[in-house]
């Protein structure tokens, strides 16, 4: 019968669709379940800390270490850019500032809906963050400005709604002497749904509606 054919049709769409979006679910990096320092200081430790990739499932991020916060917006951590690079040279005061201060985090597939918190550590300033393609094409950027730390407007929520991003990059702003500290927080992405959960919906409907005729003559 036609009626129960389209009930088995729909049941079927349900379950396969339900299993495809479970693909897309949200995933959420607060690096709260991770033992993390106090406090950062310019010494060799710290150094060999920066500029290593650290993993979080599909997301790899760069350009700082996990710290203890108590600004996190999901305590007690939070994922933080210092400026305690190496000097450049030991003749120009404050030439580790010569490198902005950058946030980097790379997914292993595309994703969608990237939002994250960013939390100001030095003095007011515009920060940026952009989104790429996996192929390194921009996709778009959010200019925005944090008021000093510690002060009322030093956090600003950023979202990329849309998908297809297969990199994050968080720029710090500059004072009127140095690259400004900052930290991110609270990441949450959709990872998008698996091409074989999208073709095993596809086959089971074609099944289904081959089997049409044996439906209606029931």
């Amino acid at each position: 019968m036609k009626v129960r054919f389209l009930m088995v049709l729909g049941m079927s769409m349900l379950c396969l669709g339900s299993a495809s979006l479970a693909d897309a679910s949200q995933i959420t990096v607060n690096f709260d379940n991770m033992s993390a320092a106090c406090c950062v200081g310019n010494d060799n430790t710290t150094h060999d800390v920066l500029s290593k990739w650290s993993s979080f499932g599909i997301m790899r991020i760069d350009g700082g270490m996990v710290m203890q916060d108590p600004y996190a917006t999901s305590a007690p951590n939070v994922y933080e850019a210092f400026n305690v690079l190496p000097p450049i040279s030991n003749n120009l005061p404050g030439s580790s500032n010569n490198v902005p201060h950058q946030i980097e985090m790379i997914f292993a597939s595309p994703v969608s809906n990237v939002g994250f918190d960013v939390i100001n550590g030095g003095a007011p300033s515009t920060f940026t963050a952009y989104a790429f393609g996996s192929g390194g094409y921009s996709l778009g950027t959010e200019t925005f400005t944090l008021n000093c730390a510690n002060c009322a407007g030093q956090v600003e929520h950023v979202t990329f709604d849309f998908g297809g991003i297969g990199e994050v990059v968080v720029r710090s702003g500059t004072s009127s002497t140095n690259f400004i500290d900052f930290a991110v927080d609270t990441v949450k992405f959709s990872v998008a749904p698996e091409p074989g959960g999208l073709a095993l919906l596809g086959s089971g409907i074609v099944a289904l509606w081959s089997q049409r005729k044996r439906f209606f003559n029931s």
